[in-house]
């Protein structure tokens, strides 16, 4: 049956049939690009489905790759080999967390070893959305390239998947793989599929990561289980373990602590040891309520021998129950060690005080002597000498000072040593102690042709609060020094104010310069040292015991501060030291007890001429000594022999002071100062120890026992004359 509508093409209608050819060539495109899209769809899906059996296939293998016991980095080498090559990656990193919360590569594979060695040290840097466990992170050509560039950039991965590891709720590795471009040469481009692989393979690695941490605590709880049987068991110590009145466990060392041989000894009769039911629960109670703790107990061996032991006291679980661990150490060996440092502690203060009195001794013994010395010199240089008997006292004074300083030293670096030197806090003026220094010290430097000088400025008359007499000592021991090691030129003084480190005080810089013969830095290396000096030929050739500078250092550092040298041979010396002072919080001066002033002493003195002393002394070298020296000065003297003789004398005289010796037969100067102290009629009478007892705690004897003051022999003129011009009263006479 013919169709009519259709009409054979003839060449009298071309229209038509141009038509037509179009409308066929439209048809025969669209056919085309459908049979095209179908090809394409069909290729994803046979791209997704083969990257799922590569997934699926990665993981078979990891799963056979990796067993139990498998470590980190081999863990880490299989993932990054097999992942490159499932998912035909060109690169995959691996990162670890360190402090900081940066990242550092642990694995590195596809990178040039140049690169590898660049990144190995490199901590990065970690956005939050690569830390997502629920979203890998997925970057094609189509993302922006800010998204995570630096991150990139350092791995040089444009194009990437990422997903973390997690363990125990916190990333343990982050997971990176992917490529250098977009989409190499018959390769498809990255995409979900691949993000899932990726993802699935992290939360593996994480699995495994547990496991193997689950896997080592195990293995570490086994070793640290069969290192705690072998210790209970070896141990020297005892250790026992009870709960609930029943010994689970006891240690061979506790049974031979006890003399047993066998646990069931211990649990069966363990009370009559001293460590009864009672006192286990008890000790059980306390662990609950406190943690732990420790104490002494004597335990019982099994012969009956008293045991010292020390218990320690822990809590313990053992078999899933609540126990108590109790730790026995034997303490005989201890107890018999503290009983020796006891006993030597208590020999070696028996040896320190026997030391002390002797010093004290020795010094009252040698300074007795040197009183009568010195004082029948200072009598003789009054009265008629030719010159040559003149320079003979004269000597026999320089020599005799020098054995006192001697002494003095000795004394003083005794007293250091035993931590008996005490600093005195008085009132003083700085500017005076400085004239005084400068004034004891001239007549030596002027006697070698030495200008001994004082830097200007001088430093301000403001009272300050500190131990005078031992600022005195170290700067008197610095000028000696510069006197003895100069030949010629001069000495100079100097003291600046500077900062303090407390407040309410003030710090002072002093320094003492000379132009002598100077010191190599091995020589000022040693000078602080006790008994040495720069070398063997410089003791022989200036003498001295080589005390000097290590009590100065002492004195100095006991005033908060610190000394030192600075020196070049033959171009002199400069002494430096550091002390700080309390300021008084008055800053007025106001009088106080005590000696005047050296300065004021003889004029004071002048004007008591008449004045009654009672001289109580045993040794007429001293009697006649001390008798004539304040005879001289217009005093009536009175002497008494010992403590009795100066009772009976009080009852008879009226006296105006009495200078008390301590150490005389039948009744000594502190027995005697109480007795008068005991007599309402004598207690404002002032009575001065004058004594060859020169330690500190001499003076504070006599200060207990009612004296005033203490002079120390031998006598210091002007010392003696201050004291007698303080406490004598004004005015007084006969």
């Amino acid at each position: 049956m013919k169709n009519e509508n259709i009409r054979p093409l003839t060449e009298a209608d071309p229209d038509r049939q141009r038509r037509e050819t179009e409308y066929l060539r439209r048809l025969t495109e669209q056919t085309t690009g459908r049979m095209l899209l179908a090809d394409t769809q069909t290729l994803v899906i046979r791209h997704e489905l083969e990257q799922k059996r590569r997934g699926f296939h990665l993981m078979a293998e990891l799963a056979m790759a990796i067993g139990p016991g498998t470590d980190d980095a081999s863990l880490m080498a299989a993932v990054g080999s097999r992942l490159n090559s499932a998912l035909n990656m060109q690169r995959t990193a691996i990162l670890q967390p360190e402090d900081g919360g940066s990242f550092r590569p642990a694995l590195l594979h596809g990178y040039a070893p140049e690169e590898e060695l660049a990144l190995s040290g490199r901590a990065l840097k970690i956005e939050p959305e690569l830390l997502n466990p629920h979203k890998p992170v997925l970057i094609t050509g189509a993302d922006p390239p800010e998204r995570l560039a630096d991150f990139r950039r350092a791995l040089a991965l444009p194009y990437l998947i990422s997903a973390p590891a997690i363990l125990h709720g916190k990333v343990a590795a982050i997971l990176v793989t992917g490529r250098q471009t977009e989409q190499p040469p018959f390769m498809i481009r990255l995409g979900l599929s691949e993000a899932e692989t990726v993802q699935t393979v992290a939360a593996y690695m994480g699995a495994m990561l547990a496991g193997q941490r689950l896997e080592e605590e195990e293995a570490r709880k086994r070793d640290l289980e069969e290192i705690m049987k072998t210790v209970f068991k070896a141990s020297l110590d005892g250790y026992l373990v009870w709960h609930r009145g029943r010994i689970e466990e006891v240690n061979p060392g506790l049974l031979k602590l006890l003399g047993l041989n066998a646990p069931g000894e211990f649990r069966t009769a363990h009370r009559f040891f001293g460590l009864s039911s009672a006192y286990l629960q008890e000790a059980f109670e306390r662990v609950g309520r406190e943690g732990s703790f420790r104490e002494e107990l004597l335990l019982t061996a099994r012969d009956g021998q008293p045991l010292p032991c020390e218990l320690n006291h822990l809590p313990l679980k053992y078999h899933q129950a609540d126990c108590l661990l109790s730790y026995v150490r034997d303490l005989r060996a201890q107890k018999k060690n503290e009983e020796a440092l006891r006993l030597a502690k208590k020999q070696a203060e028996v040896a320190a005080q026997a030391k002390s009195e002797f010093l004290a001794n020795m010094s009252h013994e040698i300074r007795t002597p040197m009183n009568a010395i010195l004082g029948l010199t200072h009598l003789l240089r009054d009265s008629r000498l030719d010159p040559q008997q003149a320079d003979y006292l004269a000597r026999i004074a320089d020599s005799s000072e020098g054995l006192l300083r001697i002494i003095n030293d000795v004394l003083d670096f005794s007293k250091i040593e035993a931590g008996k030197m005490e600093m005195e806090k008085a009132e003083f003026r700085l500017p005076e102690v400085l004239d005084s220094v400068l004034a004891f010290n001239r007549p030596l430097a002027e006697a070698k042709g030495l200008n001994l000088t004082l830097k200007e400025p001088r430093p301000a008359g403001e009272s300050l609060i500190g131990d005078s007499v031992r600022l005195r000592q170290v700067l008197n021991n610095l000028i000696n020094n510069a006197v003895k090691f100069t030949a010629q030129g001069q000495i100079q003084l100097a003291v600046s104010e500077t900062e303090a480190d407390r407040a309410g005080s003030a710090a002072f810089h002093f320094s003492v310069e000379d132009s002598g013969i100077g010191l190599s830095p091995e020589e000022a290396a040693k000078l602080f040292t006790a008994f040495t000096q720069a070398d063997s030929s410089t003791t022989r050739k200036y003498g001295g015991t080589g005390l000097g500078l290590t009590i100065s250092k002492r004195l100095v550092e006991m005033m908060g501060g610190r000394i030192w040298c600075q020196s070049q041979p033959g171009q002199g010396s400069v002494f430096h030291f550091t002390a700080e002072f309390e300021r008084p919080a008055d800053l007025a001066a106001e009088k106080t007890e005590g000696p005047a002033r050296p300065a004021e002493a003889a004029v004071l003195v002048a004007g008591l001429k008449g004045a009654r002393i009672l001289l109580v002394e045993d040794n007429e070298v001293n009697q006649l000594v001390a008798r004539k020296i304040m005879e001289k000065a217009g005093l009536s003297v009175t002497i008494a022999g010992n403590g009795r003789q100066a009772l009976e004398k009080l009852e008879k005289e009226i006296f105006d002071l009495v200078l008390m010796d301590i150490q005389m037969p039948e009744m000594d100067g502190l027995t005697a100062t109480r007795h008068i102290r005991s007599d309402p009629r004598f207690a404002s009478l002032p009575i001065l120890a004058m004594t060859a007892h020169a330690m500190s705690s001499d003076r504070e004897q006599s200060l207990t026992a009612g004296m005033n003051g203490h002079i120390t022999k031998p006598i210091n003129l002007p010392e003696l004359f201050g004291a007698l011009a303080a406490w004598l009263p004004a005015g007084k006479t006969p």
